[in-house]
């Protein structure tokens, strides 16, 4: 299924990122023939559109710097990929995703706030 297809409200959602698809399109080609990858993958997509279609409406969709790469909507779709794969996919690759998408963010964060407070001017 095309992204564009996918059924949210984008009034006030917004879709993964793609570094987001391209992780978890990459740990479902691990784990699954190629025949059946594109059929995962829309179990994903459709787990993340029923989420969205039952989730909070104030997340301030794409005024919201929360909600880019690594955020809101990426932790969500996350999820997603676990709730379908959850037979096969170890933790560790979980966790991979999370230092690939998110934590480049809070290093980047870390890393300001260290030199701003290190008495260095």
């Amino acid at each position: 299924m095309k992204d564009s297809e996918l059924q949210i409200d984008r009034s006030c959602h917004v879709l993964y990122s793609t570094p987001c698809k391209k992780e978890i399109l990459a740990k479902i080609a691990l784990h699954y023939p190629g025949a059946e990858r594109e059929v995962i993958w829309e179990q994903v997509q459709l787990k993340y559109a029923e989420l969205l279609s039952d989730w909070r409406t104030d997340l301030g969709g794409r005024k919201n710097f929360h909600n880019g790469m690594g955020g809101t909507y990426d932790c969500i779709a996350i999820m997603c990929f676990y709730d379908v794969c959850r037979d096969v996919v170890t933790f560790r690759e979980m966790e991979e995703i999370e230092e690939n998408l998110i934590l480049p963010s809070f290093r980047s964060c870390a890393s300001l706030t260290s030199t701003s407070h290190s008495g260095k001017s």
